[in-house]
């Protein structure tokens, strides 16, 4: 999102004065993005042809900052400074930014118009709106604001680099590979730095708490007894939703993952639905994984133990992909019960390519419908029989 506008400036220019919020202390990613030789491209031309050559690209770069819910704090003249988890908190800011620049530096790799460096920093700052009667700015101020500066000023030519800090609080869905280090300073402390090689829209899920090395359990007691009390009316026929509503951090996947390794949540089959927040519903990465835990769900409860050994494409022998019962039970289960372009839609979603020639013809909106039709047509197949979820 840009910084807020000055919806005010015919006041303040009369009054001459300078409005500013109450500075706030927070946990920011910051991404600076700058246009690689962009004297070169306005050299000789006239100023009207030059403003709109820079223009374009930095609708590029904005376009990308805004798609991951990012603050454009500044534009530069020949490029920019954005902020992610400020001024609303954003938990996975870091990834969040990550996947800006990886979208900012391919589209400058597509493109023979431009080349784009782009550095990512994490860490503590204190941020502040000020407003005049001239301009409104989101003013960041910290080490880690010069940090991502510098990593810009060092990258290659449309690449991104990022610091160690921006690195560990990505857990999951980032591909980088060491870059060196560098200085603020003679005096200052070396800064470790990555280059960023591909970034996913994934992030620190209940099912990955279950599986990792994690910390005591403290409160949230009564939280934790009313969905446990939860389940137990649904195993007893009384089924029920649950939504948990937090603020950003504040331990919503961790409580969801102690009920999970409850001893009562061992009787029960979970189905996972993983609505990342970065992209939208209907994205391939999202319907993709939700259709693979459920036939994994089908798989655990009737096939069996999995081959062993990789397949000759590199995939284990594990894959639900892979296993032709499963697929042709969820496929006829979301035939049954959503029609027959949602089995298509659960075929394709399991890796076995459609040749039914109405699914052919859909566009991508019509098959991701579909394919949401088909999942939850073929959880009652998952979960049924002697499993409940």
């Amino acid at each position: 999102m840009p910084a807020p506008d000055a919806t005010r400036a015919p006041e303040l220019a009369d009054s001459g004065a300078t409005r500013r919020n109450s500075a706030e202390r927070k946990v920011v990613t910051v991404l600076f993005a700058d246009i690689v030789e962009s004297s070169s491209m306005v050299s000789g031309r006239d100023p009207e042809e030059a403003d709109q050559t820079l223009l374009t690209i930095l609708q590029v770069l904005t376009d990308s900052v805004e798609r991951y819910g990012g603050t454009v704090a500044q534009v530069l003249g020949d490029g920019i400074m954005a902020v992610f988890g400020a001024p609303s908190a954003q938990e996975d800011h870091a990834l969040r930014a990550c996947l800006a620049a990886q979208d900012i530096a391919r589209s400058a790799i597509d493109s023979d118009e431009f080349k784009m460096r782009v550095g990512i920093s994490s860490g503590e700052v204190v941020a502040q709106i000020i407003e005049t009667g001239v301009w409104t700015d989101y003013r960041t101020v910290g080490e880690t604001v010069h940090v991502a500066a510098k990593l810009q000023q060092r990258a290659h030519p449309n690449s991104v680099l990022l610091s160690r800090e921006t690195l560990d609080l990505v857990p999951k869905g980032l591909s980088v590979r060491p870059a060196g280090t560098l200085r603020l300073s003679a005096t200052a402390e070396p800064v470790t730095a990555f280059a960023l090689e591909a970034a996913r829209a994934m992030r620190r899920t209940a099912m990955d708490l279950l599986s990792a090395e994690g910390t005591l359990f403290v409160g949230r007691q009564p939280e934790l007894a009313m969905l446990t009390g939860a389940l137990r009316r649904a195993e007893r026929g009384h089924g029920a939703c649950a939504i948990l509503i937090g603020e950003a951090g504040i331990g919503k996947s961790r409580l969801t993952g102690e009920l999970m390794r409850s001893p009562e949540a061992a009787a029960f089959t979970i189905a996972i639905w993983p609505q990342f927040p970065i992209r939208r519903l209907g994205d391939p990465d999202d319907l993709e994984a939700a259709a693979r835990c459920l036939a994994l769900a089908v798989c655990g409860a009737a096939d069996g133990p999995a081959m062993d050994g990789p397949t000759p494409d590199g995939r284990t022998r594990d894959d639900p992909t892979l296993n032709g019962p499963a697929v042709a039970r969820l496929t006829a289960a979301a035939a049954r019960n959503g029609g027959e372009l949602a089995g298509e839609a659960m075929r394709e979603l399991l890796g076995q390519p459609s040749v039914h020639p109405l699914w052919q013809g859909l566009d991508p909106a019509q098959k991701a419908d579909f394919s949401i039709e088909g999942l939850v047509a073929a959880i009652p197949r998952a979960v049924g029989g002697s499993a409940r979820c």
